[in-house]
């Protein structure tokens, strides 16, 4: 039995799967470059769904992906004509589609304001489904109080972004007015408009590609590595490196590749799920150690960058989401973290260096290494 168990260690690549798999005595890693799947599995060996959760971390369809989005210009305020109490104005705004804004009827605005005046010709919306406008109006004004019509655009009912195109216009204000709306309760009477997500831009805002494989395999001392990237044409590329050693260590680390002056959100990279299979029923305990978070003592996350002080009771993130500017040539947001399966952690991981080549050095019991994430076409 030990020996069949040996046997069913080491690396393996299935391409026509679209994941490679790692299998060590502390651990079993699962990398996926496959659109929409969940990209980064960390089960740590030896646990039973009898005595403690199989934990995997990240548990979250999203994980290790880098939740980044190419952006517009981002408004000062958003204000509304009217909008239900838990669903303000400013959440058409906020970088998170999850949340969304809601009117009181259907021919009411929503106002976005900027530090100054910005040159904008498309604007991309997304609404929710089944909830959205259905016919809007851009509007601009230098005052904030005169409006002057733009273009009236029809809007498709879906929940993904769309695209739209209007006359290059300058102004601070601008303001979409609902004209009618789609419900899929109330079709012939609406009652509002809801919008999850919108952003002007002075040039189209691509669609990013799929994810693409750079480079998958096992190396000389036995770890694996992935490599992935998923470009925006003409404007960015998200590097994604994943390095599971032939121990308990399991690295991390994302970066964005500036092509064009660009203004993106970025984040919560690494979500994880701080809990068993839905079903399971049993609680997951959590503890602050040295540089991360301990679970259950079989999982502990590390990061260079602060842990979040307070983490909710089922989850939390790596960082939260932010929004950056970058120029052409740059590497933005870099981020890294280390997931050790095994007991409880003592030790220290500390960022050597950020950009192009992400590098860490991880301490423990005496031990030192340094782990390389060489964003190249060709990693060694």
């Amino acid at each position: 039995m030990a020996e069949a168990e040996r046997e069913g260690y080491g690396v393996s690549v299935f391409p026509h799967m679209g994941v490679a798999l790692h299998r060590t005595p502390e651990k079993c890693v699962s990398v996926s470059w496959k659109s929409g799947a969940g990209p980064v599995y960390v089960l740590p060996e030896g646990n039973s769904t009898f005595a403690d959760p199989p934990f995997f971390f990240p548990y979250d369809p999203r994980s290790g992906t880098a939740d980044v989005a190419l952006v517009g210009e981002r408004p000062s305020r958003v204000t509304s004509q009217s909008q239900n109490p838990n669903r303000p104005a400013r959440h058409a705004a906020d970088g998170d589609p999850a949340t969304f804004w809601v009117s009181r009827a259907v021919g009411e605005w929503l106002s976005f304001e900027f530090p100054e005046a910005v040159e904008v010709s498309h604007l991309s919306l997304r609404a929710r489904g089944g909830y959205g406008p259905k016919s809007f109006t851009v509007e601009m004004s230098d005052d904030g109080e005169t409006f002057v019509g733009v273009a009236t655009l029809e809007a498709e009912d879906h929940d993904r972004t769309q695209r739209f195109t209007f006359p290059k216009t300058t102004a601070r204000w601008f303001r979409l007015r609902i004209r009618s709306a789609y419900d899929r309760s109330q079709p012939a009477d609406p009652r509002n408009a809801q919008i999850r997500e919108a952003a002007f831009s002075a040039t189209a805002i691509p669609r990013a590609g799929a994810p693409e494989l750079v480079s998958a395999g096992e190396r000389e001392d036995g770890s694996m590595f992935v490599y992935q990237k998923r470009t925006w044409p003409g404007h960015a590329t998200r590097h994604f490196a994943v390095i599971s050693c032939g121990d308990e260590v399991t690295a991390l680390a994302t970066a964005i590749e500036a092509h064009a002056d660009i203004h993106f959100r970025a984040g919560p990279h690494f979500p994880f799920r701080i809990g068993a299979p839905p079903g399971f029923g049993k609680d997951v305990r959590w503890e602050p150690v040295e540089g991360g978070v301990t679970f259950a003592g079989h999982s502990t996350y590390l990061s260079p960058d602060p842990v979040p002080a307070d983490l909710p009771p089922d989850r939390f993130q790596a960082s939260t989401t932010q929004f950056h500017r970058a120029k052409a040539g740059e590497w933005a947001d870099p981020r890294m973290l280390v997931i050790v399966s095994g007991k409880r952690w003592q030790g220290t991981v500390t960022e050597i260096s950020r950009g192009q080549t992400c590098e860490l050095e991880i301490r423990s019991g005496g031990r030192e290494r340094r782990i390389v994430f060489p964003f190249t076409e060709t990693p060694e």
